[in-house]
């Protein structure tokens, strides 16, 4: 096999935007170049070896790589360590809050809590709960405000008890949480079919009758970015489950399911 040099690979992807121009003509649609983001994924060594004129040609106008962009309120970065999402989750919202928290009884500041700062907080975790420990001390930090604001700690008193008295799990254990609850989707086909179809069980790839054959297959992944990733994260949290949970079924038929969108 011959190696594809990059430019055959700018030639390809130009040709491709040439082809989706051409479609949002035909559709009546409009395609603006300067607001359209090139990004390339990779680790910071692969980036490293891009030529520094690296561009593609859409509608005539030179499009050069983003580090980050944002798409469907999250954004993402070249590296894909959501920094950038992370930082964006600060606490704006919870410092005004805060100042009129003595208007509002404890309900309704939760409520408005749940509402304005936690539905961004957690915003598509299943994609980027496997950033760094740096970035989720942060969003500790964020909730750990959030909790004082509703329960009127004071700053330095200790917040463990107080994160128990509300049922608020830690910021790591509900990441974990919530991609476990995805797991059990996607193995009891609760979730869109292009995730279902990326688990198989070990008994499925291989005939041999070990004793974890019921459990998923795991990709044979080496590297750490490749450990980070969501189906070999998935697959290792549902392994290491009890059996009473990976046997267990779900009351809600699969019509009325709620599809999780990512």
């Amino acid at each position: 096999m011959h190696a594809v040099g990059p430019s055959s690979v700018v030639q390809q992807i130009n040709d491709d935007l040439s082809k989706i121009a051409a479609w949002y003509c035909h559709n009546s649609l409009l395609v603006n170049p300067d607001k359209t983001k090139l990004m390339v994924l990779g680790t910071r060594q692969m980036l490293q070896r891009l030529p520094p004129d690296f561009h593609v040609t859409l509608l005539g106008k030179e499009v050069t790589p983003a580090f980050s962009a944002r798409d469907l309120r999250l954004q993402v970065d070249s590296n894909f360590s959501c920094d950038d999402h992370i930082t964006k989750a600060a606490s704006l919202y919870l410092c005004q809050i805060n100042r009129v928290r003595h208007l509002l009884d404890t309900r309704t500041l939760e409520n408005t809590i749940n509402a304005l700062v936690f539905s961004r907080l957690y915003y598509c975790s299943a994609v980027w709960s496997s950033t760094s420990k740096k970035n989720i001390s942060k969003l500790q930090k964020v909730q750990n405000f959030a909790a004082r604001i509703i329960t009127n700690t004071r700053k330095f008193d200790h917040i463990t008890a107080v994160l128990k008295e509300l049922g608020w799990l830690p910021v790591s254990s509900y990441l974990t949480y919530t991609v476990g609850i995805l797991a059990f989707k996607c193995v009891k086909e609760l979730a869109p079919n292009y995730l279902c179809d990326r688990f198989a069980t070990r008994s499925v790839v291989h005939d041999r009758n070990t004793r974890k054959k019921d459990s998923l297959n795991i990709p044979g992944y080496k590297s750490a970015s490749g450990q980070r990733t969501f189906l070999y994260r998935v697959i290792t949290l549902w392994n290491s489950l009890p059996c009473a949970v990976t046997v267990a079924d779900s009351s809600i038929p699969k019509e009325k399911t709620e599809r999780i969108s990512l």
